[in-house]
C-alpha cells in the first residue's frame, strides 16, 4: 500500500537539501570572510564611522534563492499532510491553514475565509486536533514570531520578490566599543548611533560614533561576529535558523500525523 505522506515527506526531504546547501554555502563564505570594519572620520576627529569590510564577497541574491526554495518545500510539506489526511477525494482549495486569530481560524466550515474550511476533508480528530496546536493563534502574545507564520510570510514573500539577506549587528556591540579619548574633559556625552541590521554589502554602514570634542582614539572590537539573517515582518532571524527550525518543525508535525493515521 503506498504512504499516503510519501509527498510530504519528499518535500520536506528537499527542504532539509536546501537547508544543507545553505549551511555549506554560508559556512564557507564564512570562514573566508573578515569581520573587521573599516573606518572613517572627518577632519575635526568629532565624528568615526564604522563600516563593514568582509574581504571576500558575499552572494545574498543566491542565498535568498535557496532560502525562498526551502521555504516554499516546508510550506508545500504542510499542504500535502492536509491533501493525504484528506480522503480519497479531497476537496478543492484544501491546504493547511496558518492564522494568527483563533476566531477567524474557528469560522464555519462553510467560510472560506476561515482555517476549518480548510481542513474540512480531514475527519481524523487527532489530526486535526495536531494542525489546530500548530497555529500562530495558539501563542497569543508572539504568534507573528511562530516558525509556521514566518514560514507563510516567506513564502509569500518569495513569489513577489526575491528574499533579501541582511547582516545582523550583535546586541553588545556597544559593549565593545573601545576606550574614547578626548583632547580635553567634557560633560557633554558620547553619541552612538548603530543599527541592528544592515545590507548584506561591502562598506555598509554600522556605526557612527559622534564626540563632543575632538578624540585622540576610537576604537571597536574587532572580535565583532556579525550574523547572516532575513527580516520577516517586523522582526529578523537567522538565515540558517529559521529554514532550520521551520524544518524540525515541520518534521515533528508530520511525524504525529504519522502517528495519529496508524
Amino acid at each position: 500500500m503506498a504512504d499516503p505522506l510519501a509527498g510530504a515527506l519528499a518535500k520536506l526531504a528537499r527542504a532539509e537539501e536546501h537547508l544543507r546547501c545553505l549551511q555549506k554555502e554560508v559556512g564557507r563564505w564564512s570562514e573566508q570572510r573578515s569581520d573587521r570594519m573599516a573606518r572613517e572620520e572627518n577632519d575635526e576627529r568629532t565624528e568615526f564611522r564604522f563600516y563593514t569590510n568582509w574581504g571576500a564577497p558575499p552572494d545574498p541574491t543566491r542565498w535568498g534563492l535557496i532560502l525562498g526554495d526551502g521555504i516554499h518545500n516546508v510550506r508545500s510539506t504542510l499542504d500535502h499532510i492536509v491533501y493525504a489526511c484528506s480522503g480519497s477525494d479531497p476537496p478543492e482549495r484544501c491546504e493547511f491553514p496558518i492564522f494568527l486569530s483563533k476566531d477567524q481560524y474557528l469560522l464555519p466550515e462553510t467560510n472560506r475565509l476561515g482555517g476549518l474550511y480548510k481542513i474540512r476533508g480531514v475527519k481524523n480528530d487527532t489530526i486535526r486536533a495536531l494542525i489546530e496546536g500548530a497555529q500562530p493563534w495558539k501563542n497569543p502574545k508572539r504568534p507573528k514570531y511562530h516558525l509556521f507564520w514566518m514560514v507563510h510570510e516567506l513564502d509569500i514573500q518569495d513569489k513577489h520578490r526575491l528574499i533579501t539577506p541582511i547582516a545582523m549587528v550583535p546586541r553588545d556591540l556597544r559593549g565593545g566599543l573601545g576606550v574614547v579619548e578626548l583632547e580635553r574633559k567634557s560633560d557633554r556625552l558620547i553619541e552612538i548611533v548603530g543599527h541592528r541590521w544592515i545590507s548584506l554589502e561591502d562598506h555598509a554602514l554600522v556605526m557612527t560614533v559622534r564626540t563632543p570634542e575632538p578624540a585622540k582614539r576610537v576604537e571597536v572590537n574587532t572580535s565583532i561576529t556579525f550574523g547572516i539573517g532575513v527580516r520577516v515582518g517586523d522582526t529578523h532571524m537567522g538565515i540558517q535558523a529559521v529554514l532550520g527550525e521551520a524544518c524540525r518543525a515541520a518534521r515533528g508535525l508530520l511525524e504525529q500525523v504519522r502517528d495519529a493515521l496508524v
